[in-house]
């Protein structure tokens, strides 16, 4: 039976200082999800995190293997591909190949694209459009020193097996509210998580300097060579349980459009579709605690149908077949 606590605490939205309404935070088999309840206060994203169950343990029955192949290097990003049935596109960090890999359920390569005129300086993650095309995040910027963040844009092939082929597009990016290289007061300029809705490729940052992460936006059609983005909104995402802070690894787009997942080393986040369209960072999430043991360094998040996989660095990956329902903890324990 799903039990119910109603909790008082501070902070709305997520990382204010308060709000005018109050919270039900509802612990129903594993998961919570915060909700106003009028004449009160509601938590800040620590508290609603200290008080989430963790997440539920699923078996591998969208899943043929508990790791993917040994060729994909520090595995950094996953998404479905549209063109083909059960089949996933992966990627690997900075200096490994400038390859992505077309994973199956086996966690077996069945495709890989070799990206010409694409240098691998830091990948971190890949998105994938309702017309086919991926797009390869080299985003990463750990020492937020980089000038020369760029994605790709590369048509998914209409078979699978190997090909070479060149980038229809790259677009260089930077950010308007990032005035130093680095500065060491805000390293926040870091990014691994990529999604595309509708017409526009989302970009949420990974912050070193605080808990929170901050969403951005491409426009839709790419008639220059670089972009200088605004930042639309921040989400607070808490204190991870042994690091400092919380850091954004991984986000994904339900195939419905109505969910947005994001990954931290310490949590998944479930966001619903804002009315307007653009202020994710604005609704309530339902959150579950990862088991950061057992999770490792989780590095990739993709839906798959009503489920979610996750991808760790160390090539593990896990289904949960149902994010809604949870019950034991996450990712499950299992012999090697």
């Amino acid at each position: 039976m799903a039990h119910v606590a109603a909790i008082r605490r501070l902070g709305w939205p997520m990382g204010s200082s308060r709000g005018s309404g109050g919270l039900l935070a509802v612990v129903a088999a594993g998961c919570v999800r915060a909700t106003a309840e009028p004449g009160g206060v509601v938590p800040s994203a620590d508290e609603v995190m200290a008080t989430a169950a963790p997440v539920t343990a699923v078996g591998r029955e969208a899943l043929g293997s508990r790791r993917i192949a040994a060729e994909v290097e520090e595995p950094s990003g996953l998404v479905a591909s549209r063109k083909h049935d059960g089949v996933w596109w992966t990627l690997g960090d900075s200096g490994t190949a400038a390859t992505v890999f077309g994973l199956d359920r086996r966690g077996v390569v069945v495709a890989r694209l070799h990206l010409l005129g694409a240098p691998n300086v830091d990948w971190e993650d890949v998105a994938v459009d309702a017309s086919g095309n991926l797009y390869v995040a080299d985003l990463g910027n750990n020492a937020n020193t980089r000038r020369d963040l760029a994605v790709y844009r590369v048509a998914e092939p209409a078979t699978l097996g190997d090909h070479t082929v060149a980038p229809d597009a790259r677009l260089g990016v930077a950010y308007a509210d990032q005035h130093a290289f680095p500065d060491a007061a805000a390293l926040n300029f870091d990014a691994e998580a990529v999604f595309h809705d509708g017409a526009a490729l989302w970009i949420w940052t990974k912050h070193r300097s605080d808990n929170l992460t901050t969403a951005y936006r491409l426009p839709a059609t790419w008639t220059q060579d670089a972009v200088e983005l605004e930042p639309l909104g921040t989400f607070d995402l808490g204190p991870h349980p042994v690091d400092a802070t919380g850091r954004l690894t991984g986000a994904s787009l339900s195939p419905d459009g109505a969910w947005l997942a994001l990954l931290a080393y310490h949590g998944v986040w479930l966001l619903p579709r804002p009315s307007d369209g653009v202020s994710w960072w604005a609704q309530t999430p339902t959150v579950h605690r990862l088991d950061v043991v057992r999770a490792g360094q989780v590095e990739a998040i993709a839906w798959h149908g009503a489920g979610l996989i996750v991808l760790n660095e160390r090539k593990r990956w896990w289904y949960l077949s149902d994010p809604f329902t949870a019950s034991a903890g996450f990712p499950p324990m299992e012999a090697e």
